[in-house]
């Protein structure tokens, strides 16, 4: 059986590749393709309100109203970093300066920076800004990336989120890089709108943590 790697697992590559089929082409509501179209015209624009509201469309539930003001009182200072960084940059391209923008933008979450938000909150503000450098955080991908059977990214006490990004967007990096063919093939499913490599490992990451599958896969 061919396997895949995302994160510490490998998961069968031809379920993985079905369900990834299934999220980008049935339009069930999963996520795809609202998230990718929600103001798709300016999505690498500026970042404004409207941006802040986003995580509804990838199913972040109890989105408070305090969440948004929260994200509303950062949002100039989240404005200065993207503006630092190229719409188009990388996780395989992205300077020093460009990932020292990332961390800083993900160490306002430490000490309640963002009261209400965390990283999956905003990564999903984010992402829409810089599609192929700030990879999407969730509790299915947390599972995935570091506590998986050789977890890419071990748990590190104090480890700030801005460090803690970094760390992550290179594993990111690394699953790619270990089965680029079959990331191009699911970012090939996505036509319209297109999405990049992070959101195809995204896509896989999510279906391999879920409670339905995450204990047959997480053994070694």
């Amino acid at each position: 059986m061919e396997t895949v790697r995302v994160g510490g697992i490998r998961v069968p590559r031809d379920e993985a590749f079905d369900h990834a089929q299934r999220y980008l082409t049935d339009g069930s509501g999963w996520g795809y393709p609202a998230y990718e179209r929600y103001e798709s015209e300016r999505a690498l624009g500026p970042l404004t309100d409207a941006d802040l509201l986003a995580p509804p469309l990838l199913n972040v539930q109890h989105f408070k109203l305090s969440v948004y003001e929260s994200l509303q009182a950062v949002r100039l200072q989240l404005q200065e970093c993207l503006h630092t960084i190229r719409p188009d940059a990388s996780v395989f391209n992205a300077t020093d300066d460009e990932r020292d923008s990332v961390r800083r933008m993900f160490t306002l979450l430490d000490r309640r920076g963002i009261p209400g938000s965390r990283g999956t909150i905003l990564s999903k503000v984010l992402h829409r800004k810089r599609p192929h450098l700030i990879p999407l955080w969730d509790g299915n991908v947390e599972k995935v990336f570091q506590f998986g059977a050789t977890p890419r990214i071990a748990p590190v006490d104090g480890r700030s989120w801005g460090d803690f990004y970094l760390v992550f967007s290179d594993a990111i990096r690394a699953d790619i890089e270990a089965d680029r063919g079959f990331f191009d093939e699911v970012v090939g499913l996505a036509v319209d709108p297109p999405i990049s490599l992070l959101r195809a490992v995204d896509i896989v990451a999510w279906w391999a943590g879920d409670r339905k599958r995450w204990h047959r896969f997480r053994q070694p």
